[in-house]
Formats: C-alpha cells, structure tokens, sequence
C-alpha cells in the first residue's frame, strides 16, 4: 500500500464495516477510527478511499466517498491489517486518460 502512495496513487479498499467506524474519534485535532479494543459488530462490506500513510502515526489516512459529514479519518495500520486478513480487498486507483 505504501508503495502506491509514493507513485501517488489513491487505493480502494474493500472491507468489513465495523460499528466503531461510524463514530469517528476526535484526537489532537484529527479524526480516528479503530482506536479500541473492541470494534463491535460487522455492519456490512465498505468500499473506500485510502490515499496516505504515516509511520509516525502508524496510520492509514481514509476518505469515505458515501458521506459528506463523515470526516477524513485515520486507521490504524493494525486494524487496516485485520481488515485485508478478513478476506478484504486492496486496488489501486487509476485515471484511464492515462493509460495507452
């Protein structure tokens, strides 16, 4: 995933959709989700944007395209970890003008 960052390309992950990440945290001026132990129920599968990485953070950074409220928000690599081992999903974004 970081590899396509540093091309500058956007993935898109396709995940199971936990209760925790419909309230995103507020943490020193930046939005979480995934923070705590328990991530509740599946509410279902989710597409979304992930188009950066922190190792300080030890983050993904995540753009959620259903919701115009939902804010950019950051996950940790762990749970984008747990998220891929239960048989989630990782592509990479391309802009079809460029291909030839």
């Amino acid at each position: 995933m970081r590899t396509a960052f540093k091309l500058n390309r956007m993935l898109v992950i396709g995940v199971n959709w936990y209760e925790n990440f419909m309230q995103p945290v507020l943490k020193n001026g930046e939005y979480w989700i995934g923070t705590t132990p328990k991530l509740g129920r599946v509410l279902g599968g989710h597409a979304i944007d992930a188009y950066w990485a922190s190792d300080k953070r030890q983050a993904f950074k995540l753009l959620n395209s259903w919701n115009l409220d939902y804010p950019l928000v950051w996950i940790p690599y762990t749970v984008m970890d747990r998220l891929i081992r239960e048989e989630g999903e990782v592509c990479v974004s391309i802009d079809k003008s460029t291909i030839t």
